[in-house]
């Protein structure tokens, strides 16, 4: 995983958080500029398209599933973009 990609809440899974499925914040981060350059250039901020995350991030805590006896199934981990052992 890219230091790039560490802008999502992946924070949380780290910290013992069992699971989260979020939108990666530094690609939301990079459009953001192209918004911003965009309207430095002239284009009218009412004018412009709502962008949707295009890119999600699917983090397990292998660790807090084990400590809360829970199996997390082998097709929910191949889905994972990272698994915290």
């Amino acid at each position: 995983m890219s230091a790039a990609r560490s802008a999502t809440m992946r924070m949380y899974v780290v910290e013992s958080c069992l699971m989260t499925y979020s939108a990666d914040l530094s690609a939301m981060f990079y459009r953001e500029a192209h918004y911003v350059d965009w309207i430095l250039k002239g284009a009218k901020a009412g004018n412009l398209a709502i962008d949707q995350p295009r890119e999600f991030d699917f983090v397990i805590n292998d660790n807090t599933a084990r400590a809360l006896g829970l199996t997390i199934p082998t097709s929910l981990r191949m889905q994972a973009t990272e698994v915290i052992r």
